[in-house]
């Protein structure tokens, strides 16, 4: 059986807004076990394969929002790649790799 992870391209969107909620509601379910009043105020997801369009990265984000957008008030969604420059200092070196999405490599 071939996993394609969460990259709407290669699994399709509900497939990955699935996966991406499975992972929510375990990490969610987790820290109630010890914190039950948690309230989550913005639920923030890097991922592949939603850089490239628009369309996608919606699609995901709406799906999201349909399976478990109660669980939190805000919900942002953005690219691996996204991900990576935003720990990039302006005024210090340092280097960020993104390797083994498989999104750019298409």
């Amino acid at each position: 059986k071939m996993d394609f992870g969460s990259n709407p391209y290669l699994c399709g969107v509900v497939t990955a807004a699935q996966r991406l909620a499975t992972l929510f509601h375990d990490v969610h379910e987790a820290l109630r076990q010890t914190s039950p009043s948690l309230q989550v105020d913005t639920c923030c997801i890097t991922m592949s394969g939603v850089d490239d369009e628009e369309a996608i990265r919606s699609s995901v984000e709406a799906e999201m929002n349909r399976l478990c957008g109660s669980s939190y008030q805000k919900l942002i969604l953005f690219g691996d790649t996204t991900a990576g420059f935003g720990f990039l200092e302006p005024d210090r070196p340092g280097i960020v790799l993104v390797a083994g999405t498989g999104s750019v490599a298409r």
